[in-house]
């Protein structure tokens, strides 16, 4: 987990549009590690991610605000 976070912070200082993509692309990296290491199936995952999106909404208004917030 410290290296998630690691990793996101990497995201929020990323210096330009390739950092932030090669960053994301980190975070992902230790995201799918983390799943095998925990024996979630990578499908299910993703199904319980869109099932909870479907019921909660997800965070592109979020993102989308905050962005707009900052400039």
């Amino acid at each position: 987990m410290k290296k998630l976070v690691e990793e996101t912070s990497e995201v929020v200082n990323a210096t330009s549009e390739t950092n932030l993509v090669e960053e994301l692309g980190d975070v992902y990296e230790v995201l799918r590690a983390y799943l095998d290491f925990k024996g979630i199936d990578q499908e299910h995952f993703l199904k319980v991610v869109a099932q909870k999106r479907a019921e909660k909404g997800g965070f592109t208004e979020f993102i989308e605000m905050e962005a707009k917030k900052f400039g």
